[in-house]
């Protein structure tokens, strides 16, 4: 089933000006694009996990069995207020010939990408990326050796590949008051420019700002597994991503993606420059270079920049 994304969540808000600034930005952060989003009321909302099912177990006829029941944990989750607040001198906009596109509107353009790169950012890092934000994936994991593997490298440059379960019931993103993406329209008011307090010197400025509640939903722990560590003379390969698919329960493997940086996606391509000992080879039999992965253990592939190199 398709599950709504940002794009889709703009549309549903009826505010046309959103709707193309959403659509203008989205492919500029990939996993906004492919995030599931779930609207909710407010700005707080629980999330309820199943821990345990009800035991079954067989009995002889009219012997009966003990009676249970499943064993169920409830969270209360907050979403976090996230602002770009834009001001343009009043001498700007009029001084602007408009050759290069509307000023303001590329202003605009620009604080919705920023903060779809800031929510993509923090997806991954949550609070060690904004201490103001919501927990990332990261923090999801803390080190449990159930969810991740390592491929052996020592910091500095490396860096992790997520394989992550996009699903209402795994990871998705929550958007507080409804789903509400705010962006409203140019205002001329005065503000200060420079001076001290006594004697501030103002101007006239067009402000506005796009700001709505986000969080990032984990409803599962079955939904987020990595390998990390990955660098330069410890590349990720497809060995270790079957040795990270081993760790998946087989009723959790729907929904999957891969998300890696730029180099641990040509590391693993170089990898694949050999298989089963048996070298990659041209139309004129030369040694050839694999070509650039687009899945992983049959999972999709999403590049981001969003990951970094040496943020372990």
């Amino acid at each position: 089933m398709a599950q709504l994304n940002l794009l889709d969540l703009a549309q549903r808000s009826g505010n046309d000006q959103v709707i193309g600034l959403v659509d203008d930005v989205l492919f500029n952060s990939p996993e906004i694009q492919h995030l599931p989003v779930l609207p909710k009321k407010g700005t707080t909302y629980r999330i309820g996990r199943r821990t345990a099912f009800p035991t079954a177990s067989f009995s002889k006829p009219g012997a009966g069995v003990a009676p249970s029941k499943s064993q169920f944990e409830t969270q209360v989750a907050s979403l976090h207020f996230l602002d770009v607040q834009l001001r343009v001198p009043e001498a700007i906009v009029k001084a602007d010939d408009g050759s290069v596109g509307d000023l303001l509107s590329t202003e605009a353009r620009g604080a919705v990408n920023a903060a779809f790169i800031t929510l993509g950012t923090q997806m991954y890092y949550g609070q060690s990326a904004d201490p103001n934000g919501f927990l990332g994936l990261q923090n999801v994991i803390n080190g449990d050796s159930n969810f991740e593997i390592s491929a052996g490298g020592t910091g500095g440059s490396s860096s992790s590949a997520y394989l992550v379960r996009l699903a209402n019931d795994g990871v998705s993103l929550a958007v507080g008051n409804d789903g509400a993406l705010d962006m409203g329209i140019w205002n001329k008011i005065q503000v200060n420019a420079s001076g001290t307090n006594s004697s501030p010197l103002v101007q006239m400025a067009y402000c506005n700002n796009f700001s709505g509640f986000f969080g990032l939903t984990v409803a599962s722990q079955y939904s987020v597994w990595r390998v990390k560590l990955i660098d330069a003379t410890h590349p990720l390969t497809d060995a270790l991503a079957a040795q990270l698919m081993a760790l998946v329960p087989i009723q959790y493997r729907h929904g999957l993606r891969w998300f890696m940086t730029r180099q641990a996606a040509y590391l693993l391509q170089k990898s694949r420059t050999a298989i089963n000992y048996q070298p990659a080879i041209d139309g004129s039999g030369n040694p050839a270079f694999a070509p650039a992965p687009t899945t992983l253990e049959g999972v999709p592939i999403t590049i981001t920049d969003s990951l970094k190199n040496g943020t372990e």
